[in-house]
């Protein structure tokens, strides 16, 4: 897609005028457009490097300053329960919505998510960003001048415009507008359901939305064994295909991108889960298992 049609899609979005299907909404006189950076990766403008940090989204919106504000203050901080009161489970759905928009994007790793999206603001300030949640959760990062200008791609330079404007320029006042108006551009979309392995700090949790409510659990640690090696060679080829179990039911056996951990994802739910997570040795297993009870009940094409 060129520079010009998202440029008129980002507008046409700050008008009123969403377009899921083109991957633009907008609220409030901004526009908001995406883009998967795997599937753009050869537009020079759709770049993930030189940005930083600009400000943190839904429930991690602010958090920062509201910590310093009541530590300049220590007779009133009684601990960290009173600016801690807020559902970060909820920013999943904000996900969910991104994820109806860009059904190819990718959710689990180091950090759950990042995507490229173009801005356009009620003043006419245009510039892009990317939506990402780290381990200081949902967050929005921005190019200052200095690093556009570093980048040294002439198209880009056009693009980004940010010799005139960068969002870390944005007063308190300003930078509160647009988080308002993006929030609630994402909460016009539907929310898809999805999940992914969050690798944090504190251990990795599975996540996500499913049925429109979002979820998030602790998973046990997969220390990898000795013959790990060799079933991660023997599950290669089977990787991304579809099976039957012994009862005639589909399943099928993937990796969680950027991890060793493996996952069996059934056709039917087991008090409410369909997916067995393991290491490369506890799925083969398990698979093993199913064949071995496919040959007894003398079932053939597994």
């Amino acid at each position: 897609m060129g520079i010009d049609q998202i440029i008129k899609l980002a507008t046409e979005a700050s008008k009123g005028k969403d377009s899921f299907k083109e991957e633009a909404v907008g609220s409030h006189g901004y526009g908001f457009v995406f883009k998967d950076y795997n599937l753009h990766s050869k537009e020079p403008y759709i770049v993930t490097y030189g940005n930083y940090k600009l400000c943190g989204v839904g429930a991690y919106r602010n958090q920062i300053k509201k910590i310093r504000k009541r530590l300049k203050r220590p007779d009133e901080f009684d601990g960290f329960s009173d600016i801690t009161r807020y559902e970060p489970i909820l920013d999943l759905l904000l996900v969910g919505s991104v994820k109806t928009l860009v059904p190819t994007l990718q959710v689990g790793g180091l950090v759950l998510f990042d995507i490229w999206m173009y801005v356009i603001t009620p003043e006419n300030r245009m510039f892009p960003a990317t939506l990402y949640w780290g381990q200081t959760g949902l967050s929005i990062g921005a190019w200052s001048k200095k690093g556009a200008q570093l980048l040294g791609k002439d198209p880009l330079e056009d693009f980004l415009e940010l010799k005139e404007f960068s969002p870390h320029e944005f007063t308190e006042e300003e930078q509160n507008l647009f988080l308002d108006a993006f929030e609630f551009a994402l909460k016009k979309v539907p929310v898809s359901d999805f999940w992914g392995i969050f690798r944090r700090d504190i251990g990795n949790h599975y996540v996500g939305v499913k049925k429109s409510k979002p979820f998030q659990r602790p998973l046990r640690h997969f220390k990898r064994d000795p013959g790990d090696s060799e079933a991660e060679k023997e599950l290669e080829p089977l990787l991304g295909r579809e099976f039957k179990d012994e009862y005639g039911e589909s399943f099928s056996i993937s990796r969680v991108p950027e991890m060793k951990i493996y996952v069996m994802e059934f056709e039917y739910e087991i008090k409410g889960e369909n997916k067995y997570f393991g290491t490369a040795k506890d799925v083969l297993d398990f698979y093993k298992k199913i064949l071995d009870k496919r040959k007894k009940e003398k079932i053939i094409d597994l």
